[in-house]
């Protein structure tokens, strides 16, 4: 059993940046606690807190930046994931690694307990919600082994959104080809509709962490 604190990034890619902008970030932080069953296998439960920001200006696409929305969502989430470890990762054998990739994949929900949508430099809407939206995190990581029973590791995760009626919602906007098109011509009916793409939206997690394992050396007893 092991338990950490981590902090790192958040990204977004949705209708305002329908390309990744690795450098469109907003802090947050996480804790975790894992059960390590056996040296390849593990499940941890976690929990995040943070903003996710998208922003038309810095998306890259002349439509966008015409627009000139951008959003900025508070989010907590929750998530049990099962990872696993390409190497052998403390192990007592011969084959023992002291670091190792890994991948991980699992099951979670976020709450928004805030979000806000801007337009011109002014918030055009402030939304409050605290129903959970579920997702499914799937990443890769590396984690080594620190001082005894320290470990750090980082990691990178996708979150992809579950509910249809709101994972193109979580940057506020939606694409709708009844109302971004007219009549079978590719003009969009006004500036709020226009840019909007119909992928659904996606939040990632990049985080560095330390965690510290619960284990004793058994030593037999004395002839």
């Amino acid at each position: 059993m092991e338990v950490g604190v981590g902090a790192g990034v958040t990204h977004y890619k949705g209708d305002l940046n329908p390309s990744f902008r690795p450098f469109n970030i907003h802090a947050a932080g996480n804790l975790l606690a894992r059960y390590n069953f056996n040296n390849s296998l593990s499940f941890k439960v976690g929990a995040m807190g943070g903003w996710v920001s998208g922003d038309d200006k810095k998306s890259g696409y002349a439509l966008n930046e015409a627009r000139g929305f951008r959003f900025r969502n508070l989010i907590v989430e929750y998530s049990g994931q099962v990872e696993y470890n390409f190497l052998n990762f403390r192990s007592t054998s011969r084959s023992n690694s002291n670091w190792t990739p890994y991948l991980f994949g699992g099951f979670g929900a976020h709450q928004n307990p805030r979000q806000n949508i801007y337009s011109g430099g002014i918030v055009r809407v402030i939304k409050h919600g605290n129903t959970p939206n579920y997702n499914i995190p799937i990443g890769v990581g590396i984690k080594k082994v620190w001082k005894y029973q320290w470990n750090f590791g980082i990691e990178f995760g996708s979150r992809f959104l579950l509910n249809k009626k709101q994972s193109d919602l979580f940057d506020g906007l939606s694409y709708s080809p009844q109302r971004n098109f007219y009549k079978g011509r590719s003009t969009p009916i006004d500036l709020y509709d226009m840019a909007n793409t119909p992928q659904a939206d996606k939040y990632f997690y990049t985080n560095f962490y330390i965690s510290y394992v619960f284990y004793k050396v058994y030593c037999p007893p004395g002839r």
